[in-house]
């Protein structure tokens, strides 16, 4: 990992999108320090609406303190793809949070992490296919501090 001087710290602020609103381009931002060697991607106090997100090496989600990343119950947002679960490699939707062969991924901050789960509990729909809240496969240093999970 980059020493501190050189890594992007960058905010969702900065980004088009609203709090409340329409979804929020956040994939975006964790792109862009991807890109530049890794670094914070911060969401701040507010309800921001998301799809899925990845993270990649060298990233860190970081939720301030009365933040609210909520996850719509949309599935057309989290597309199937395989993903191993239990062991074996399933077909599913997409996971809400993940990151694949990353190394020194975290997600930290004193925020909270919402799904919108109305969809995924109706009546007949296939427990099967929903998606993982969080997905680390073949990881390593992960760090997961402070923040909450609802629903």
């Amino acid at each position: 990992m980059k020493s501190l001087s050189f890594l992007a710290f960058l905010s969702i602020l900065s980004l088009s999108a609203f709090a409340g609103e329409a979804l929020s381009d956040i994939q975006s931002r964790i792109d862009a320090a991807a890109k530049s060697g890794g670094g914070r991607v911060t969401v701040p106090a507010g309800e921001w609406k998301t799809g899925p997100l990845r993270l990649a090496s060298g990233v860190e989600l970081h939720l301030e303190s009365g933040a609210r990343l909520v996850f719509p119950d949309d599935p057309d947002l989290y597309p199937m793809q395989e993903v191993a679960f239990e062991g074996q490699v399933r077909r599913r939707h997409q996971p809400l949070v993940s990151a694949v062969g990353a190394t020194n991924v975290s997600v930290t901050g004193g925020g909270t992490f919402e799904a919108k789960v109305e969809y995924w509990h109706s009546p007949g729909f296939k427990t099967r296919g929903r998606p993982q809240f969080f997905h680390f496969d073949n990881c390593r240093r992960v760090v997961l501090d402070g923040f909450r999970i609802r629903n």
